[in-house]
């Protein structure tokens, strides 16, 4: 219940952010204009227009929060499973993030590479690898 609790309150901070701070022609406010959720978005994001988050906060601290999320949720959802079974599902969104952003260092694909959003991806898939490397050896 911890793993949920925690990937539910790095989820929510993450859309928090992103739709808080982030500009307003993101697929995300499509979506969730398309959910009617638009005039309480606009709402929401009048009342924090004088804040003004460091750019690490707006544009890649959303990316390894909802990382985190996913490597929880998988956590869970495969919890009986072998350590080699739930780090190889944990590790798809954590690597799909790291290959877009070498593609993009490379210019293959569109984009602008940060370092810090590959370490957003790369660190908490490091810190599952540790901690499950950790529990098979006790």
């Amino acid at each position: 219940m911890v793993k949920l609790t925690i990937a539910s309150i790095s989820y929510i901070t993450g859309v928090a952010i992103y739709l808080l701070f982030r500009e307003r022609h993101l697929l995300g406010f499509k979506v969730a204009d398309s959910l009617g959720m638009g005039d309480t978005i606009d709402m929401l994001r009048e009342c924090v227009k004088d804040i003004h988050p460091h750019n690490f906060v707006l544009f890649c601290l959303p990316d390894g929060l909802w990382t985190i999320a996913y490597i929880l949720l998988i956590e869970h959802v495969f919890r009986t499973s072998s350590a080699s079974i739930r780090l190889a599902w944990a590790a798809v969104i954590p690597f799909l993030g790291i290959a877009s952003e070498l593609l993009q260092m490379a210019g293959l694909c569109k984009g602008v590479y940060d370092t810090r959003d590959l370490l957003c991806y790369a660190v908490p898939l490091a810190i599952d690898v540790v901690i499950n490397l950790q529990r098979t050896t006790k």
